[in-house]
């Protein structure tokens, strides 16, 4: 993700009600594109940026929103939960 300003991190943030994109957890520490720019994603469109966890989108990797969204909802509903 390419770096955004703080003002644009935070609207994002606050328009997604501070939760993950990726694992539908609460609080996030950055955001990421829904999709990249190798896929004709615009890393200046609000509507392309989605508030995230930097672990999800670490584990994202690049992988389609879907795919890696399952994989790390899946993880959230495990005994014990996720941990940060």
């Amino acid at each position: 993700m390419t770096a955004l300003g703080r003002s644009t991190t935070a609207t994002v943030i606050r328009r997604d009600g501070g939760r993950c994109f990726l694992c539908g957890l609460a609080e996030v520490d950055t955001v990421d594109q829904v999709r990249s720019v190798a896929d004709g994603g615009d890393p200046s469109d609000l509507n392309n940026l989605a508030a995230a966890h930097a672990r999800c989108v670490e584990l994202r990797a690049g992988r389609p929103v879907k795919v890696a969204s399952a994989e790390l909802q899946n993880l959230t509903r495990q005994p014990g939960g996720w941990s940060w």
